[in-house]
This record gives structure tokens, C-alpha cells and sequence, in this order.
């Protein structure tokens, strides 16, 4: 483990952006220190930097994603390596990160975790480390250590040995460990480190089994932090802190990853390849196009059969754009399923969407809409189960934010929200239903950039669209009110196709309630989203300093504004001085 400073790394490059972007570091000692994270507001130090002699492992606790701290910063993946520019290829991957093996295997990993092997691939060999040169260890790396940490990948073999343990992994990751010699493990207490996914919980089963016979005892742990075992030590946590996660393998098949693979005679037909000849001589299908929540020129903003996104901060009206697709949808003959989880309360609720003008007699109707509000994934998941025979033309989730926590996940971790993305959302869209999430925006000015808030695997996972929803005039009972709303994310192009372009989130109308009418304004063709584009006051005022600034920070200072809106009206009026 490293006790002395070293200069020029990567810790250092890290350290270096976080200040320069007005972070507080606090260095807790060599190769150790806390910041403020770039990726989201936040006055606590809830960013961990650690030197792990060739690279520094950064962790935000808050939950962002580490691209989003580099993006932060102006860095990139390979900013996080000592030597930043690779060292080497292999098989003609440049790789900044290479494992030598002692029986010849060489293996490369890329800054954005891409892998290649070369040299004897066809090996058994486990991997154990290597010095600093490079120099593959070997199994006498383990003499004199009782317990030794199998984990799931080289990088994990390198930190755990940062922390002083001896530790290995099989080739390949996840589901080959029989594949491996595990010889040199005989005798040992054996700790199975455990990735928090699917995958790593059967490789953690497999690696047991296989160690059966051969080892002294096996235990299973997992990160009390992050995914791995990287990340735990990256969040500041010893190895004595990995958590036991016995009690997660119960329903894992190690065998599963071992054989079932059908002889070559029906291999074809096992892999269940797409036929093109077929889908050619049928004619392709036309892409889908949005129908759900009509703007005014009969565009919709969701699509059927896919799971679509409202995002916005409070009180912006997310819910209210809901209320106006649902009280379209029961006038149009469909069938509408309200989940109320965020408990906004069946009263609350039904006098919204009749003062939207829904019909009466269709909210009496069980088989046109139903309201309920979740208390367990029992419920929820009979109520899903339900769907799939109703089949509902419109599902509203109110919020993504309460139906996370009942399965007991989180929004930062992408295997927890993709396995209920996989429990609830996945079938009801499978079932013919426009799904739509309502959802929330990080509160960092960077962070919210990207849409919802939490891990990215929320963005990737919509298959429809995501509105951006932001106010423009608050909503007040009685009284109205209106929002802007964005394309933040549009799978199939059908509303992009249909709205302005030349932003990076389009304008897709503006939603208005007034005077007891409640309608989406379809953007003019060469609308502008506001929130991409600062007032033309700002710009002017930026225009009127003599001199002209030669920075956003400097014009901030000049103006006394904030950083956001300086840097929005800096930019804006840069553009317009290049034209």
C-alpha cells in the first residue's frame, strides 16, 4: 500500500480540476482526500479520491455516476490513469490498463473498459497481480496469507493487494471461473467477493461450487459501496467492511453458466435469429410514431408500447401534463391506469381530471380507469400481473422516485432500478401500454443536464420519449399557469421529425391552462427552448461591457450574477459575435 506522495499522477490531475473548478479538498493524508463533488449541488464533501499507484479511483456517496464527475471537470475516462495517453496495445486495443498472467496470457482494458487478450489465451492460469513493472506474480504470491479475496476482475485483484490481501480472479470475468486451475488455492480461506448484479451473484455461486474440495472455507462478501470491491475501497471503506452476502445466492444457477448449450445441430435454432428475408418479403414496418398527449397539431408527445419520461423540478407540472393525457385518453376510448405512489391521494386526484373534463361515467367505469396506490411490491406486482390482461392504453408511474425505494433500490444503483425497470415497467409496456414515469431532476446545475436524476441507466432504459417539463408561469388553482417542455430524449425520431431543430433539447410546445382550458401549443418552426438560450436582456447586457469579457467567469464578476446565468448569456452572445 502506498504511504508517500507521488508526483504528477492522476490523484494529482483530479485534486488539480477540483480546485481549479472552486471545489474544497481536504486531503486526509497520502494519496487520500474528500471533496465537494462537481456533479451535483452539495456543500458536504461527498466525493472520495484515492491514489491506487497507477490511477486514482473517485467515488461520489450522493450517487453519481464517476463520467458524470469527469464530465464535471472537463476529464476524461483517461484522465483517471497515471499514464493517460495508454501503454501500450493489445491486439490493437490501446489499453491503459495491461495484466500479465504467469503462464503468458496477456489481457488490455481501455479508459472506457473495453477488453482484449493476446498471448496464450487458451491459459488456466489465475491471475494474482503484478509488480510494478509488470512482471506477472504467480501462486507463491500467496504463500503466507491464510485468507485470499477471489474477485471478479484485474482490477479488483490490483486493489485489494493495494490494501495489503492477496487476491486473485479467473480470465475472462464473469461465469469461467471453471475454466481456471483454482490448484493454487488449496487449503486457503477463500473470501468470494460478489458484484451486485446478476451476473456477478452467479459467478459468486459458481466460484464456491468450484471451490468445493479445494479450499479450507469459502465465504461470500459484497461492497457495503458501489458495485464492486474497487468502488468499496474507492468510497474509503477496508475490505473488513465488505458486507456478507450469503444470504443473496439462494436463487443463483451456478450451472447455468457451464452447459445447456445445444449441440451444433440445433445451435441455430437455439440462438433464434432474426430471419431478414421474411421481414423484407413482408414489407419493414413503419417506425413508430407518438400518439399519446396531443399537442395542438395532432403530434403526441408518448408512444404506445413504450415506457416514456416526464422529468422536471416540483410544482413544474408533471403531473398535470399526466391528468391531460389521461382525460385524453378516456375520451378517445381508452383505458387508463393511475399508480399513484407518490399518494397525491384518489380525492386529489379525480377532482384534477374532472376539472380537466374527464367523462363521469368513464372514471366510474373499473374497465375504462383505475386508480390505487401501491403499499408493497405485492401489491404492485399483482396489479401488474392484472395489467397484462386489462391491458391499459395509458399507465401513469407517479413517481419513479417512491417505486424504486418499495422494491427496496435505489436510484443510483443501475442494477437495482434496471432489475424493477424489469419487474414493473418492462411488462406493462410489453402489454400494449404507453407508460409514463414521472420523475425528478438532480439538483447540481451539471447533473440535470442529463435528465432524470440518478444512475444514467434511467435515460437508457426509455424506449419511448423523455419530456423535459420547466415553468414558465407556476401553476396556481383557479388561476392556471403554463410550462415549456423539451425533447430530452426521443427513441424513435417521430416527435424530433415533427418539432424545431438546431437545439440540443427541442422545443416540443409549451402546456397551458387558462381560463378553464387546458391545451399543448405545438412550437413554431423556428422555436428556440428557452432553457438553452439566456434572455436577450442578458445577452444585451453582456454586449454593452466595454470591454468585452473574455470569460463567463468574467462577465459574472462584472455583472454580479450567478455562474448559471453568466455562463448561458457568455455563450449565447459568444455565438452571436462568430456568426
Amino acid at each position: 500500500m502506498t504511504t508517500a506522495t507521488r508526483q504528477g499522477t492522476a490523484f494529482d490531475r483530479v485534486i488539480e480540476a477540483l480546485e481549479r473548478d472552486g471545489r474544497t479538498v481536504k486531503r486526509n493524508g497520502p494519496g487520500q482526500a474528500q471533496a465537494q463533488c462537481p456533479a451535483h449541488d452539495d456543500n458536504n464533501p461527498s466525493l472520495s479520491i484515492t491514489d491506487r499507484d497507477d490511477r486514482a479511483l473517485v467515488y461520489c456517496h450522493a450517487g453519481c455516476d464517476t463520467d458524470r464527475v469527469l464530465d464535471a471537470l472537463n476529464l476524461d475516462p483517461r484522465d483517471l490513469f497515471d499514464k493517460p495517453k495508454g501503454l501500450g496495445h493489445v491486439s490493437g486495443l490501446l489499453s491503459h490498463a495491461i495484466y500479465n498472467y504467469p503462464d503468458g496470457r496477456i489481457a488490455g482494458r481501455s479508459a472506457d473498459k473495453k477488453f482484449r487478450q493476446s498471448g496464450n489465451t487458451k491459459g488456466r492460469s489465475l491471475y494474482f497481480g503484478q509488480t510494478s513493472t509488470g512482471k506477472p506474480l504467480g501462486p507463491e504470491s500467496l504463500d503466507g496469507h491464510e485468507r485470499v479475496y477471489f474477485v471478479e476482475g484485474e482490477e479488483d485483484v490490483k486493489t485489494v493487494r493495494f490494501r495489503g490481501e492477496a487476491a486473485v480472479c479467473n480470465a475472462q470475468g464473469a461465469g469461467k471461473s471453471h475454466l481456471a486451475d483454482l490448484t493454487p488455492l488449496s487449503g486457503k480461506k477463500v473470501i468470494v467477493v460478489a458484484d451486485k448484479d446478476e451476473p456477478g451473484r452467479k459467478h459468486a455461486a459458481q466460484v464456491v461450487e468450484h471451490l468445493g474440495g479445494i479450499a479450507a472455507t469459502t465465504s461470500v462478501v459484497e461492497a457495503l459501496e458501489g458495485k464492486d470491491v474497487t468502488d468499496h475501497v474507492a468510497a474509503g471503506h477496508s475490505l473488513d467492511e465488505l458486507r456478507d452476502a450469503s444470504g443473496v445466492l439462494g436463487g443463483m444457477h451456478p450451472e447455468a453458466d457451464e452447459g445447456g448449450i445445444p449441440d451444433s445441430t440445433g445451435l441455430t435454432d437455439a440462438c433464434r435469429y432474426l430471419d431478414v428475408a421474411l421481414l423484407l418479403d413482408g414489407g419493414l414496418p413503419e417506425p413508430p410514431t407518438p400518439t399519446v398527449c396531443k399537442r395542438s397539431d395532432g403530434v403526441g408527445l408518448f408512444y404506445l408500447g413504450h415506457y416514456n419520461v416526464v422529468v422536471g423540478d416540483p410544482e413544474s407540472g408533471k403531473t398535470l401534463l399526466t391528468d391531460f393525457a389521461t382525460v385524453e385518453q378516456l375520451g378517445e376510448g381508452g383505458r387508463v391506469l393511475r399508480l399513484d405512489l407518490d399518494h397525491n391521494g384518489p380525492q386529489s386526484t379525480i377532482s384534477r381530471l374532472i376539472d380537466f373534463g374527464a367523462n363521469e361515467d368513464a372514471l366510474r367505469d373499473s374497465t375504462r380507469f383505475r386508480y390505487v396506490e401501491p403499499e408493497d411490491r405485492n401489491q404492485l406486482a399483482a396489479i401488474v400481473e392484472d395489467a397484462k390482461d386489462w391491458q391499459p392504453t395509458l399507465v401513469v408511474l407517479d413517481s419513479i422516485g417512491e417505486l424504486l425505494p418499495l422494491h427496496g433500490a435505489g436510484s443510483n444503483d443501475s442494477d437495482e432500478f434496471t432489475a424493477v425497470h424489469r419487474l414493473v415497467i418492462k411488462p406493462l409496456a410489453a402489454a400494449g401500454a404507453c407508460v409514463v414515469g414521472i420523475d425528478h431532476l438532480s439538483k447540481g446545475l451539471d447533473s440535470r443536464k442529463f435528465g432524470p436524476t440518478g444512475t444514467v441507466a434511467k435515460r437508457r432504459v426509455i424506449s419511448g420519449s423523455c419530456i423535459r417539463v420547466t415553468v414558465d408561469a407556476a401553476f396556481t388553482p383557479d388561476k392556471g399557469g403554463s410550462a415549456f417542455l423539451a425533447i430530452n430524449k426521443d427513441r424513435h425520431g417521430g416527435l424530433r421529425r415533427a418539432s424545431p431543430s438546431g437545439d440540443k433539447e427541442p422545443s416540443a410546445g409549451k402546456f397551458v391552462i387558462l381560463g378553464g382550458q387546458h391545451f399543448i401549443t405545438a412550437p413554431m418552426s423556428d422555436e428556440k427552448n428557452p432553457g438553452e438560450h439566456a434572455p436577450p436582456a442578458d445577452v444585451a447586457a453582456i454586449t454593452a461591457l466595454d470591454p468585452p469579457p473574455a470569460s463567463a467567469k468574467e462577465a459574472r464578476e462584472r455583472l454580479k450574477w450567478r455562474d448559471e446565468r453568466a455562463r448561458q448569456a457568455f455563450k449565447d452572445w459568444k455565438k452571436g459575435t462568430t456568426r
